[in-house]
C-alpha cells in the first residue's frame, strides 16, 4: 500500500467495518490484496449494539434469575442483579472482541481509517473524521455498511424516553414500565430483556403472533413465560405516541389503553445506510426501500463497486454477514464465491430460547409441500430434567416423500446451540434417518432433535404406541 499525504492508494477499498466489511477485508487480505478498511465503529451494530452486548447482559440477567429459583437444586443462595457492574462486564467483552478483530485485521495486513466514508466517484473516496479528511483512490469497493431502524415520522428517537432495541444494551437504570412497538426479532428480544430486569412490559405488534416466521406451537412457551412476568401482549394493535413518549395510546383486541410509560421502545423495519455514502457519484442503484441492488455476485450497477450484509436488504444477520463477506473476497481475487446456501439460522434469546433453520411447518404448507413432522418435547430429555428445565419442544419438518429434512424449529434450553446440527441437516438434504441412526451423546439436550427425527421416521423407542 503506497500513502501519500493526501492520497491513499488500494486494490480494494471496504466501506463499513460490522461482520460483513471487516470479514471480507480480512479475507480479501489474506489473499494477497491490498484492502482498506474504512468504517465508524469497528465490529459494527452486532459487537456495539446488538448480538454480543444484549446476550451479555441477558446472560447476568439469567444468571441472577437461575439463583431466585435454585432451591429445588438445594443452592439457597440469593441473588440480585448491580445493572452498574453488569454494564461493565459487557463493556469488557465487547472490549476484548474488539481487539481481536483489529489483530486480525492487522494481521492480514488491512489498513484501517476510522471516519464516515462517501464516494467522490466510481474510483475514488474520501474518508472524514474530527481529524481531517484522507482521499482513497480503490480499483474495487465493497458497500458493507448496514441498516438501522427507521425513526417512524414525527416521532424523536434518540437516548431520551423513546428510543429504538440498539440502545436497551446501554441503558443505566431499570425502566419501571416500558412499552414494546413493533413484533419480529426486536421487539421480541427487547421484551424478553425487559421482563428479565423486572419491568412492567407492554408489547404492542401488529400480527397475530408477534414473530411470523416461528410456528405458533415453539412460540407459545416464550409467550407463557412472558405472562406469567406481567408482560402484556397486544395482539393486532394500533397505537399513536406522542412526540415525548410521555403517553402511548394503544387499541387492541377492541379495547383502548393509555400508558404513560418510563420507555418507549420501538421496533421498526430497517433501512439501508447509505445516506453519507454520495451515491449520485457513482452508478450505484437502489430498489424502492432504498437497499442497494446487486447481481449473483454481489456487483451492483457500477461495475466497480459491490455491496454486501444488511445494506441489501432481505433476511440477513451477522451469520450471514460473515458468509457473503468471505464469498465477495474470494470473487475479488478471482476465485469462485461461496455456494448459496440452503438456509439461515434465526434465534430469539426469550425465556426459554428459540432457533429455526429452513422452513418452517407453514412456510412449508404454504408452498404445497407435503410435509411429516415429528416433535420431541424438553421433558422427555433426561439432561432437561437435571436442569429443571423442561419447557420446549423440538421440531423438524421433512419432505414426506423423500423424508428430506426442509427445516428444525427448537424451542428451549441452548436451542440456539443445538440449531447447529439442525443447520447441517438442511444444509446437507440429509434425511430423518440420517440424524436418528447417529449415536448422539447421553445425556444431553442435542437429543431432543434426535428424538424428533426419530419419531418422524417411525424409530424412536421413547414414546408410547
Amino acid at each position: 500500500m503506497v500513502v501519500g499525504e493526501i492520497d491513499i492508494g488500494t486494490d480494494v477499498l471496504v466501506i463499513g467495518s460490522g461482520p460483513a466489511g471487516y470479514t471480507a477485508a480480512i479475507r480479501c487480505g489474506q489473499l494477497g490484496l491490498d484492502a482498506t478498511l474504512a468504517g465508524t465503529q469497528l465490529g459494527g451494530v452486532c459487537l456495539n449494539l446488538g448480538c454480543i452486548p444484549y446476550k451479555a447482559l441477558m446472560h447476568s440477567l439469567d444468571l441472577a434469575l437461575a439463583a431466585r429459583e435454585s432451591e429445588m437444586f438445594g443452592v439457597t443462595e440469593q441473588a440480585a442483579l448491580d445493572l452498574q457492574r453488569a454494564n461493565e462486564w459487557k463493556d469488557r467483552v465487547i472490549g476484548r472482541l474488539r481487539d481481536g478483530v483489529s489483530g486480525l485485521l492487522k494481521a492480514s495486513s488491512v489498513q484501517v481509517l476510522d471516519g464516515l466514508c462517501s464516494f467522490t466517484s466510481s474510483s475514488t473516496a474520501l474518508v472524514k473524521n474530527g481529524h481531517g479528511g484522507q482521499h482513497i483512490e480503490f480499483k474495487r469497493a465493497v458497500i458493507a455498511t448496514g441498516s438501522h431502524y427507521r425513526a417512524p415520522k414525527g416521532v424523536r428517537m434518540g437516548g431520551g424516553r423513546i428510543i429504538n432495541p440498539y440502545s436497551l444494551a446501554r441503558l443505566d437504570r431499570v425502566p419501571g414500565r416500558a412499552v414494546v412497538i413493533g413484533g419480529g426479532f426486536g421487539g421480541m428480544t427487547s421484551v424478553a430483556l425487559l421482563a428479565r430486569m423486572g419491568t412492567e412490559v407492554i408489547f404492542a405488534f401488529k400480527g397475530k403472533t408477534p414473530v411470523a416466521i416461528v410456528d405458533d406451537d415453539l412460540l407459545q412457551p416464550a409467550q407463557k413465560w412472558l405472562e406469567a412476568h406481567g408482560v402484556r401482549l397486544m395482539p393486532e394493535a394500533t397505537w399513536d405516541v406522542a412526540p415525548d413518549g410521555a403517553t402511548v395510546k394503544i387499541t387492541s383486541g377492541g379495547k383502548d389503553y393509555e400508558i404513560k410509560p418510563d420507555q418507549v421502545v420501538y421496533s421498526t423495519p430497517q433501512e439501508a445506510n447509505t445516506g453519507q455514502l454520495n451515491l449520485q457519484a457513482t452508478a450505484v442503484k437502489v430498489d424502492s426501500k432504498g437497499f442497494i441492488i446487486v447481481d449473483g455476485d454481489f456487483r451492483t450497477a457500477d461495475p466497480s463497486i459491490y455491496a454486501i450484509g444488511d445494506v441489501l436488504g432481505g433476511a440477513r444477520n451477522a451469520a450471514t454477514a460473515y458468509r457473503e463477506g468471505t464469498s465477495v473476497a474470494q470473487i475479488l481475487a478471482g476465485k469462485p464465491g461461496l455456494p448459496d446456501y440452503q438456509a439461515m439460522p434465526f434465534t430469539l434469546y426469550t425465556v426459554p430460547p428459540i432457533a429455526s433453520a429452513g422452513l418452517s411447518e407453514k412456510q412449508a404448507k404454504a408452498q404445497g409441500i407435503d410435509v411429516l413432522v415429528g416433535t420431541a418435547p424438553y421433558t422427555a430429555n433426561g439432561a432437561a430434567a437435571l436442569s429443571g428445565e423442561t419447557t420446549g419442544m423440538a421440531k423438524v419438518i421433512a419432505d414426506r416423500a423423500s423424508h428430506r429434512i426442509l427445516g428444525v424449529q427448537i424451542a428451549g434450553k441452548n436451542a440456539t446451540d443445538i440449531i447447529a446440527e439442525g443447520m447441517l441437516a438442511v444444509e446437507t438434504g440429509a434425511r430423518l434417518e440420517d440424524v436418528a441412526l447417529t449415536i448422539h451423546p447421553h445425556p444431553e439436550l442435542c437429543e431432543v432433535f434426535y428424538e424428533a427425527c426419530a419419531r418422524a421416521a417411525g424409530l424412536s423407542t421413547n414414546r408410547r404406541p
